[in-house]
């Protein structure tokens, strides 16, 4: 390989360090990163080099033994046509871009970096906001796993840190005050479900990798999902998720040995819609009110079982003592009212092999399903909520409303006046 700054004048050579029974098909400069440089051999698949030829990096990865003819740049990845091997795409070069704009030298050999190099966090490029379920391709029985659907956030740990390394994503604000939308975590587990709700905005969820080297992880795009805990509820298609974030501004931030690493990042609506940005706030809004519905109904149901749960304690201190079958008695009255507060909260009757899914008739779909349809349901496309949407939300809100009240009058009225009886006859 030869190049030439002069019109040809003169020419330098840049095959320094390419395998010598090799030879080179096909070169091509970056369009956005001057000196960046990609090339094709016959045998060793795809060089790239970061400093205008002088040195250069293996790109092969899982690239088998074919010639590379030709190479392609196509917004933002790197297409190699093997003519006999069909097309091998390298998603995402923003990496090399940003690590040839900041003069990184990779070493000749194929190494990464020394470990002077220091924890780098990598700009994610611009993520279109896709919604397809899509997870494979299929052709001839082999499955071949498409490009990542969410926001990938690239760093490079020159060690295994010790310690534990977390990243957290936020929304973009003013010196740093963007409001935090969730972490993630190199250790640790997520929170054993318990007596009490869980809310996923005050968890750390755990999966980030952070091994010595480059490492990658990608975010879903969605805010965490509704409060949890409520065992065995049926929904007929899937468990409420969180909203799916807006097209605009975050923040990624990756922590590691205490020092903080901050990069901006950039959600874009899909390029086949025209849906304003109001539109897209608009819809977010309806269903992050969605999903503190259902948070507010989970809530409610944690409160119902931990009534019941001290509803049996009381009678089983009662046992054995007059007035235990009045106790008793008052109980299950109690607990029959509880009972069908819950059963218009949520469906839990659930039966062998989920039998119930498809039982609606016994066994309906109650609030809790309903708003984890609806949330589906105003999802589905880039658009504000409909009118019916509205009216459907309202709706549902207001029957909930009524059976939360009706709990509080219980709380207030009929257990307090069980419970403070059960104590005061106790020994």
């Amino acid at each position: 390989m030869w190049a030439t700054a002069d019109y040809g004048a003169t020419w330098r050579r840049i095959d320094a360090g390419f395998p010598e029974d090799d030879f080179v098909w096909v070169v091509r400069e970056d369009a956005e990163q001057p000196g960046l440089l990609y090339a094709g051999a016959e045998w060793s698949g795809v060089w790239v080099s970061l400093d205008d030829g002088e040195n250069w990096h293996s790109l092969r990865l899982n690239l088998p033994v074919t010639p590379v003819r030709d190479l392609k740049l196509k917004d933002g990845d790197v297409v190699a046509a093997t003519h006999g091997r069909a097309h091998w795409i390298l998603d995402d070069i923003s990496p090399l871009r940003q690590l040839a704009a900041a003069g990184v030298a990779l070493r000749s050999d194929g190494g990464e970096p020394g470990a002077d190099a220091g924890v780098r966090l990598f700009t994610p490029r611009p993520t279109i906001r896709f919604r397809e379920m899509v997870t494979r391709a299929t052709f001839g029985g082999l499955f071949m796993p498409n490009p990542p659907s969410g926001v990938v956030v690239r760093y490079y740990l020159p060690q295994a840190p010790e310690a534990e390394v977390r990243l957290s994503i936020h929304e973009a604000g003013d010196d740093g005050e963007g409001e935090e939308i969730r972490t993630f975590s190199s250790r640790g587990a997520a929170a054993e479900p318990g007596p009490d709700p869980i809310d996923p905005a005050d968890l750390v969820e755990p999966g980030l990798p952070a091994e010595a080297g480059a490492n990658a992880f990608e975010w879903d795009m969605r805010y965490p999902e509704p409060i949890d805990w409520v065992p065995k509820t049926l929904y007929r298609h899937r468990d409420p998720y969180g909203p799916l974030a807006p097209p605009g501004r975050y923040e990624a931030r990756l922590t590691v040995d205490g020092e903080t690493f901050v990069v901006p990042f950039e959600i874009v609506p899909d390029p086949r819609v025209a849906t304003p940005q109001a539109e897209f706030d608009e819809q977010f809004g309806f269903l992050m009110a969605i999903r503190e519905k259902i948070g507010e109904n989970h809530r409610a149901v944690a409160r119902i079982h931990s009534l019941r749960q001290r509803i049996v304690q009381a009678i089983e201190g009662a046992a054995g003592t007059e007035g235990a079958a009045d106790i008793a008695r008052a109980g299950a009255e109690l607990d029959a009212r509880l009972w069908e507060i819950e059963d218009h909260l949520r469906q839990f009757r659930p039966s062998r092999d989920h039998r119930a899914k498809q039982e609606l008739i016994n066994w309906p779909v109650r609030l809790d399903d309903k708003f984890a349809k609806l949330l589906e349901h105003a999802e589905a496309s880039d658009a504000s909520p409909t009118s019916r949407d509205r009216m459907l939300f309202d709706d549902l809100s207001e029957r909930q409303e009524e059976q939360i009240e009706a709990l509080g009058f219980i709380e207030e009225g009929e257990a307090a006046r069980f419970f403070n009886e059960t104590e005061s006859r106790s020994p």
